[in-house]
Formats: C-alpha cells, structure tokens, sequence
C-alpha cells in the first residue's frame, strides 16, 4: 500500500507516495514511528537505532544560589534537581528542545526558559538573584505624526508624537507610571502619566502626542516610577522652529603599550589624525 508522506527524520519529502519499504530503505534502516492520520495520510517521525552517536550533554550551570540551595530544570519534559551548581541532561540530536528554570526560594533564575538546538553538548549559565527592578531610560524619539518619520526639530502647529523608550533590567514584572511634562520659560504645556505593565528585561516605548504652540526651546521632563521607591528620570531638549545649536566636544584616545615615540593613528568620522604620543584628541 502507498502512504502520502508528510515528513521523515527532518526532510520533507513533498507529499510523495511511499511504500513502507521505501521509507526504510530512504532512512537507511532507521526505526520508524508511524501515525495514521486518514485512510491515505501518514505522519512519520523516528528513533535512532544507534542513538550512542548522537548522545550530547547539556549542562546548566548556576550561579548566585546560596551553598546547599536546591533548584531544578526541565528540559524536553524531563525534571533534575540538585543542590550542587549543575545540573546535566543527556540528550539525543540534532533536536530543538525547550527548557525551563524554576525558583529556588526566593530566588529567581536568568533566564528561566528558552529553546535550545542541540548538534554538541552546551553549556547555558543561570543566574539566580532576589527579586528587583531596575529601570533605565534608553532612547528618545520625536516623531511626525503627518509622515511617520522621525525629525530633530519641531514646528509650531504641527502634530507630533514624543516617544521614550523605558527598559526594566531587573527580574520581575512591574508596573511603571511614566510623568511626561513639557515645559518653556516655566509654563507647562502638557503633562501625561501613562501606566504600562513591563517585564523583566523587556523594553517599551511610551509617547504621547504633543502640538507645540509656539517656536522656541522646549523641555520634556520624564519621570518612570515603579512603587514608591524606584525611579528614574531625564530631560530631553524640544527645538520647535530653531535649529539644535551645534556644540564642540574633545574626544580623545588613550593608547598603551607600544614602545615611546612609535607612531599611531586614529580615524574618527572620516578625519584621520596621527601621534607618536600616547594620545590623540579630535573635536
């Protein structure tokens, strides 16, 4: 009898009609599952005769833990425990698998889960710590809601949206109360408090729409709070019909180690300046 062949050890073979003998002759002897979706539809997955060949180990080390703690993973659906610093899984492959980390206590694993393609035996370090949040502001972004594209000035009477970006390095979720406050010459102008839900080491971007009445310098003043005890805060210059004046700034680079008077170079926005010093500085 002939079977439509979805898959077999990884290749798929276009729904193909085979034989039973012709899938074992295609793998090579290799032992086969067969699961009979319909009267004509055949599903085939396997198990290696020879599976010492594609045995590797993987390992979780961790770290962070206090002495004696136990703490425990899960992988492809198989559970270790242990009170030392790691724990070894024995696995066939090539394969994906998918893993995951419990707490120990109160101690919360990085990561917790994840997907693992397996071809060598890995190593992933877990780092347990206590839960925290830590909130950083990584970015900022003004935004023309007439094109979509993001612009280093503002005019008077048009419509924009002024994005921040907000991560939240630490290992639990939390809320996060955003203050925006644009303010010029002492007046505010706007002032929103959005609250978003952000995870542990996630990054959102939280904005509000904002039509600039006037030219001038502008300032948007945030404050990202989560609880009453953790917080961070930046201000972000708005130029709205003026052109961002342009400042001069010495970057200077620092070598070590050559021998005195051997020159070097250093190539800095398309200007390359030399030295046989130890430094070279560029405006």
């Amino acid at each position: 009898m002939l079977w439509t062949i979805l898959e077999c050890i990884g290749k798929i073979y276009k729904m193909q009609s085979l034989s039973v003998a012709e899938i074992m002759r295609q793998t090579a002897g290799i032992l086969i599952l067969l699961t009979l979706l319909s009267p004509a539809l055949l599903i085939v997955t396997h198990t290696s005769s020879n599976a010492s060949q594609n045995m590797f180990n993987v390992t979780f080390q961790e770290q962070g833990l206090p002495s004696g703690t136990q703490w425990s993973v899960t992988l492809n659906g198989t559970t270790k425990t242990s009170t030392g610093s790691q724990i070894t899984f024995q696995v066939n492959g090539p394969a994906y698998l998918q893993y995951s980390v419990a707490k120990a206590g109160n101690y919360i694993p990085t990561p917790s889960s994840g997907t693992l393609f397996i071809n060598s035996s890995q190593l992933i370090n877990v780092s347990f710590a206590p839960p925290f949040i830590k909130l950083i502001i990584t970015g900022f972004s003004v935004i023309s809601l007439s094109n979509g594209s993001a612009v280093p000035e503002l005019q008077p009477g048009s419509n924009y949206e002024l994005l921040v970006d907000v991560k939240n390095e630490g290992n639990v979720q939390t809320l996060i109360f955003v203050e925006e406050t644009v303010t010029m010459a002492g007046k505010v102008y706007a002032n929103v408090t959005p609250v978003e839900s952000l995870g542990a080491g996630s990054q959102t971007q939280v904005g509000f729409e904002f039509t600039p009445p006037q030219s001038g310098v502008y300032t948007l003043d945030v404050l990202v709070k989560a609880g009453s005890n953790i917080s961070v805060s930046q201000s972000f210059p708005l130029y709205v019909g003026v052109s961002p004046k342009l400042q001069l700034f010495n970057v200077t680079f620092q070598e070590q180690g050559l021998p005195s008077g051997t020159q070097w170079s250093v190539t800095l926005n398309g200007t390359t300046k030399t030295s046989t010093g130890s430094q070279i500085t560029s405006k």
